[in-house]
């Protein structure tokens, strides 16, 4: 196979004894004793698979990640298909840096043996090493499950979770590790780093514009800015402003809202209005609803969440309320979610319960590039009348930084026995 003796003869001892030798030297941490020792053992026994793995292990331990992989590849040209040599490639290429063939041979793997647990640790660790906090944590999550003691997975899980601004529950996976490991030098540190301060604000902006067909409408020009400030992981307060133009008039609206997660598995959501000279918007309105985990989800199919919320608006002409029940399905890793909703509008006015519903899906179709779709049927009220509208949208969320972001939204309503409307929306969000 092309394996020779790093020190000349392996003498009497034995291929076992050799073997136990390299790993009592890699425990020690004497990386290049172990090295000889596996090499040694490997010119007795050749095509001996666990010896050539700790061979190509070892020698990525002591960074040599091109030794590496040719030991490494050799290997898999006796046993093409030895799982464990091939998570092994992709996982000293990942140290030699090589993130983007590691995550190839990964994907390549896992369709392969999807349900291989150590394949989906180093999936959710590529993640991590390329900032991806949110999919790693949906990786890791279903994982733990079935590998309760990980300290790996326990690690891991913390790391994606404080890389997301969720400190608190990430110090409870830290310190979950400690516990089975009190000495760990890598655990102790990152629950002795000091976390830098959290961007606690936000500013979004954006402007509307709005054109019709079907009937002789003017174009609505709406502008709006809300300012967005977190206090600690679990809490955003809000607050919005919204000028609008349509049908000739102006209404100015001003919003006032919160959002407050309870855990990781629920939180809650509140907003008022008001509309001081209210032509065509509400007077003033108040919205709540909340969203509660139902699963946490498998290796594909990611967490399952119920969502609830109310709405009750005051209109010049009549009051609307609202109960809008859905559901939240994540896929794919978190790179894909799927929101589903029935709508249902009470127009006092007519005595009624009008019916529609939503059907969305997001794809993270890069990094710093989010796009999503959807459809809908929908109550809308406009200058004090409640009608059935069809709506198409679209549009594409791009992070120019980590803390500046622009989006492109488009819409296209076709309101019953009314107007068609296409509407064009351009955001800017600057977080500091």
């Amino acid at each position: 196979m092309g394996f020779v003796m790093l020190n000349g003869s392996a003498g009497a001892a034995t291929f076992e004894e050799l073997y136990q030798q390299g790993l009592r030297a890699r425990d020690a941490g004497n990386f290049s004793a172990a090295e000889r020792l596996f090499g040694d053992a490997l010119s007795l026994q050749p095509e001996n698979a666990d010896a050539i793995l700790l061979l190509g292990l070892v020698q990525a331990y002591d960074k040599k990640y091109d030794e590496s992989l040719s030991t490494l590849t050799k290997g898999l040209k006796l046993e093409p298909d030895n799982v464990d040599l091939l998570i092994a490639v992709a996982r000293v290429k990942s140290w030699g840096g090589r993130l983007e063939e590691a995550e190839t041979d990964v994907d390549a793997l896992l369709r392969l043996y999807p349900g291989n647990l150590e394949a989906r640790i180093l999936k959710g660790r590529l993640a991590l090493f390329d900032g991806r906090h949110r999919e790693a944590e949906l990786i890791f999550r279903p994982v733990l499950e079935k590998m309760p003691h990980n300290i790996t997975l326990l690690i891991g899980l913390g790391d994606a979770l404080r890389g997301q601004g969720q400190t608190d529950e990430a110090r409870l996976y830290f310190e979950r590790a400690l516990a089975l490991e009190p000495n760990s030098s890598e655990v102790q540190g990152r629950l002795r780093a000091e976390e830098p301060p959290a961007l606690a604000w936000q500013l979004n902006a954006g402007y509307v514009r709005s054109r019709f067909g079907r009937r002789p409408v003017k174009d609505w020009h709406e502008g709006y800015a809300q300012l967005v400030r977190r206090f600690g992981n679990n809490m955003i307060v809000d607050a919005r402003y919204q000028r609008s133009r349509r049908h000739g008039l102006v209404d100015e609206n001003l919003q006032l809202g919160g959002a407050y997660r309870f855990s990781p598995n629920g939180g809650a959501h509140l907003r008022v209005e008001i509309t001081p000279t209210a032509d065509f918007l509400p007077r003033w309105g108040v919205a709540a609803g909340g969203d509660v985990r139902l699963l946490d989800g498998t290796e594909w199919i990611g967490p399952l969440s119920a969502t609830l919320d109310l709405r009750h608006r005051h209109y010049p002409t009549v009051d609307v309320s609202n109960t809008d029940p859905g559901v939240v399905l994540y896929l794919l890793e978190g790179r894909v979610w799927i929101t589903g909703r029935r709508i249902t509008a009470y127009d006092d006015s007519v005595g009624k319960w009008l019916n529609g519903w939503l059907a969305k899906i997001d794809i993270q179709a890069h990094d710093r590039v989010r796009v999503y779709t959807g459809r809908a049927k929908s109550p809308e009220t406009d200058l004090g009348n409640t009608v059935d509208v069809f709506t198409t949208i679209a549009g594409v969320i791009f992070d120019v930084t980590p803390n500046l972001a622009v989006r492109v939204d488009f819409a296209h309503d076709s309101r019953q026995q009314s107007y068609t409307r296409r509407e064009l929306s351009l955001g800017l969000s600057v977080r500091f």
